[in-house]
């Protein structure tokens, strides 16, 4: 087979690559999309695919625009960013159809994909990287697949209020680049609606308090700073903390969550409020009814359905979120119990202490929730709603689901990453 073909792209596959045929093969062209017609580059054979790049795009398809930002070729944090919006919303929703049939051989029916508030300027927290050691600053996103650095200014998909920061943080390290200790990593993050930033930085070791004081003096933007010594911000060894390291995010229904700086938060925290609505409809909620929410974090998802009068216990390993989701429990005056430990371990408790409820809710992390079927049928005596970020490992968990006592009902998915293939699912099942 040559090393460089010409290929028509028919569609799009779930990791973001162009799909198309050729010599009886399927080949997936990165940096293609359907309705272009490009000369592919082979980077990898099988047996019965071939991964490949585009050399050159011979004839581009009507779906394509010109992207917002500058930087999309070398950073890669958004390969759709080319595709006009419509096409990726279409996109997502067959991938979602698309894994569930592949992997759970279910047929599913997918909703279309809610689009999100925004394309451009949604997310609330960004990682940068940082070489203060050559001859030019630079300040931007490790490039696809590599550790080098993109040289940024701005970011087109983060908010204002982060943008901002990037400017203030370039100009304090380009006056003190000789008393900067090597950074790691760099988080900057805002709460929603954005008002000031808090900062996360990873360095290789911990700096002096002046220097520390000084940098957030230089950032108005920022009203607070994290700085962990380690190769990253969850590895750090020690933290230190100066000014305000409190965000608050408004989720809807009148429901405010403050959190600390190691307690995940979704990015798109506009889109998160279209996610909360949605999970609310399907988990059915009523005055006196119980809920399960395993993977609960701060509880973004347990407490609108508390405010709606269902009794809510929330479970989740990270000491920090469950200690957030504790103190907003007494801050909004809303009854739910939160429960810190493994999911599967609580649930294997629960199940030997005959517990049950009306609704399980679950939101793992992307690896999924391997294995919980056999749990859920012992605990959710009507329906179970699980939220994904990955429809893989929806799709497993899925057919594990359905095969101990659930139907798919339906599966909506939505859009909290655009210009990406990423696509966040809710999937409501019940008792057959």
């Amino acid at each position: 087979m040559n090393n460089v073909f010409s290929i028509e792209i028919e569609k799009l596959a779930f990791g973001g690559a162009g799909v198309g045929r050729h010599e009886g093969k399927i080949v997936f062209v990165t940096g293609a999309f359907p309705g272009d017609r490009v000369l592919a580059r082979v980077t990898k054979e099988q047996p019965r695919f071939i991964e490949a790049d585009v050399a050159k795009v011979e004839t581009p398809s009507p779906l394509r625009r010109a992207p917002a930002c500058p930087f999309v070729d070398d950073c890669g944090g958004c390969p759709w960013m080319a595709l006009g919006y419509e096409a990726q919303l279409a996109a997502k929703q067959a991938i979602v159809g698309e894994q569930f049939m592949h992997i759970a051989k279910l047929k599913a029916e997918v909703s279309p994909c809610v689009p999100s508030l925004a394309e451009l300027g949604y997310r609330s927290r960004i990682k940068l990287h940082a070489d203060i050691g050559g001859g030019s600053l630079l300040l931007g996103y490790h490039r696809a697949r590599t550790n080098d650095i993109v040289n940024i200014g701005r970011c087109a998909v983060a908010n204002d209020g982060i943008n901002r920061v990037i400017g203030e943080l370039r100009a304090f390290l380009e006056t003190h680049r000789a008393d900067v200790p090597a950074i790691e990593e760099i988080v900057i993050e805002t709460g929603y609606p954005a008002a000031k930033a808090r900062l996360r930085l990873a360095m290789r070791k911990m700096p002096a308090h002046a220097f520390a004081e000084a940098m957030l003096d230089a950032i108005p933007g920022a009203s607070g700073l994290s700085i962990a010594s380690g190769l990253s911000i969850a590895s750090g060894n020690d933290l230190g903390v100066y000014g305000e390291d409190i965000l608050s995010v408004n989720i809807g229904g009148g429901i405010e969550l403050e959190y600390g700086p190691t307690v995940f938060s979704q990015v798109n925290p506009g889109g998160n409020r279209l996610l909360v609505e949605k999970t609310k409809k399907l988990a059915a909620p009523a005055k006196g009814k119980t809920a399960l929410d395993l993977y609960c974090g701060m509880g973004n998802l347990a407490f609108p359905l508390a405010a709606s009068g269902m009794n809510v216990t929330g479970v989740e390993h990270s000491r920090f979120a469950i200690e957030d989701a504790g103190k907003n429990a007494m801050r909004l005056n809303l009854p739910a119990e939160f429960i810190p430990g493994d999911a599967i371990r609580n649930v294997q408790r629960m199940t030997r202490e005959k517990r049950t409820f009306d609704t399980v809710l679950l939101d793992p992390p992307r690896s999924g929730a391997k294995g919980i079927g056999r749990w859920l049928k012992l605990l959710a005596k009507e329906r179970v709603v699980y939220v994904s970020c990955n429809p893989p490992s929806l799709a497993r968990d899925a057919k594990d689901i359905c095969d101990n006592g659930f139907q798919l009902i339906s599966a909506h998915p939505l859009d909290m990453f655009p210009n990406t293939f990423h696509v966040e699912t809710l999937a409501l099942f019940e008792r057959r």
